[in-house]
Protein backbone atom coordinates (compact mmCIF):
# COMPACT_ATOMS: atom_id res chain seq x y z
CA UNK A 1 0.00 0.00 0.00
CA UNK A 2 1.25 3.26 -1.17
CA UNK A 3 0.69 6.53 1.40
CA UNK A 4 -1.08 9.29 0.49
CA UNK A 5 1.61 11.92 -0.08
CA UNK A 6 3.11 9.13 -2.96
CA UNK A 7 -0.03 9.67 -4.62
CA UNK A 8 -0.32 13.16 -4.26
CA UNK A 9 3.49 13.87 -5.46
CA UNK A 10 2.51 11.92 -8.48
CA UNK A 11 -0.32 13.76 -9.07
CA UNK A 12 1.32 17.03 -9.10
CA UNK A 13 3.84 15.42 -11.25
CA UNK A 14 1.71 14.40 -14.11
CA UNK A 15 -0.38 17.30 -13.81
CA UNK A 16 2.55 19.35 -14.56
CA UNK A 17 4.21 17.61 -17.13
CA UNK A 18 0.98 17.45 -19.07
CA UNK A 19 0.78 21.73 -18.57
CA UNK A 20 3.52 22.06 -19.52
CA UNK A 21 3.46 19.45 -22.77
CA UNK A 22 -0.17 21.47 -23.73
CA UNK A 23 1.72 24.76 -23.48
CA UNK A 24 4.86 23.21 -25.60
CA UNK A 25 2.16 22.36 -28.50
CA UNK A 26 0.57 25.75 -28.01
CA UNK A 27 3.18 27.87 -27.80
CA UNK A 28 6.58 29.02 -28.74
CA UNK A 29 7.92 31.76 -26.43
CA UNK A 30 9.65 30.34 -23.63
CA UNK A 31 8.36 33.26 -21.47
CA UNK A 32 4.77 32.23 -22.29
CA UNK A 33 4.70 28.59 -22.13
CA UNK A 34 6.74 29.26 -18.08
CA UNK A 35 3.54 31.31 -17.39
CA UNK A 36 0.68 29.77 -19.27
CA UNK A 37 2.06 26.72 -17.73
CA UNK A 38 2.10 27.80 -14.48
CA UNK A 39 -1.42 28.95 -14.43
CA UNK A 40 -3.02 25.88 -16.32
CA UNK A 41 -0.99 23.97 -13.60
CA UNK A 42 -2.51 26.28 -10.67
CA UNK A 43 -5.87 26.35 -12.21
CA UNK A 44 -6.39 22.05 -12.56
CA UNK A 45 -4.81 21.82 -9.36
CA UNK A 46 -6.76 24.34 -7.11
CA UNK A 47 -9.83 23.04 -9.17
CA UNK A 48 -9.52 19.53 -7.80
CA UNK A 49 -8.61 20.50 -4.82
CA UNK A 50 -11.69 22.36 -4.53
CA UNK A 51 -14.14 19.46 -5.90
CA UNK A 52 -12.16 17.08 -3.02
CA UNK A 53 -13.26 19.82 -0.11
CA UNK A 54 -16.66 19.48 -1.16
CA UNK A 55 -16.66 15.46 -1.86
CA UNK A 56 -15.50 15.28 1.87
CA UNK A 57 -17.82 17.97 3.54
CA UNK A 58 -20.53 16.04 1.83
CA UNK A 59 -19.60 13.02 3.23
CA UNK A 60 -19.26 13.83 6.51
CA UNK A 61 -22.51 15.89 5.98
CA UNK A 62 -24.93 12.61 4.64
CA UNK A 63 -22.64 9.65 4.82
CA UNK A 64 -21.19 9.59 8.00
CA UNK A 65 -23.57 9.12 11.31
CA UNK A 66 -23.25 12.84 13.50
CA UNK A 67 -21.81 11.42 16.66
Amino acid sequence: MTSLTTHVAFFLVVTFLTSLVVMCIRLRDPKHIARDTTRLFLQVTIGIGIFCAIVVALEHLFVRPIA
